[in-house]
């Protein structure tokens, strides 16, 4: 995808709820502040990805002093902090390598309320749900310590 810079980039807290084509969900929290990222689940069997400074980082839920880089398969997790750094000025369809990926609209809030990612090997629809649009402090994004962020 081809972005331009925008300076109304916006700093936001949501709840996401991941469904998958099989019916199976995952919720959790993420954050956004410009070119960071952290994407939460609430399994403490999953982890937490950061997207700080130095990179992409998974953290696991059950034990936060266990954290791994992660080089490969962050392109979504790319684009969700490249619509962040661009909203509200996005189109409705993005194609990445050989994934389709939709947007829609919040009413409610002037941010996404859900994006759907198609491909042959992933079907997903993230529902964006409790978005605020507020300051965060860049400390949330750390991966090591990890702090707890608590709306």
């Amino acid at each position: 995808m081809l972005f331009t810079f925008n300076t109304y980039a916006i700093e936001v807290f949501c709840k996401f709820e991941e469904v998958y084509i099989d019916g199976t969900t995952q919720q959790g929290f993420f954050l956004i502040k410009n070119e960071l990222l952290r994407y939460q689940y609430n399994n403490k069997a999953l982890y937490t990805i950061f997207k700080n400074e130095d990179g992409f980082y998974l953290v696991e839920n059950q034990d936060k002093s266990k954290f791994r880089r992660v080089n490969n398969n962050t392109e979504i997790l790319q684009e969700l902090i490249q619509l962040g750094k661009i909203y509200p000025n996005v189109q409705k369809n993005y194609y990445l390598q050989d994934k389709k990926i939709t947007l829609e609209k919040s009413k409610k809030i002037n941010f996404l309320k859900r994006l759907v990612i198609k491909s042959d090997n992933l079907n997903l629809s993230v529902y964006f749900n409790d978005c605020k649009l507020q300051t965060i402090h860049k400390s949330y994004f750390r991966h090591r310590p990890v702090i707890e962020y608590h709306q």
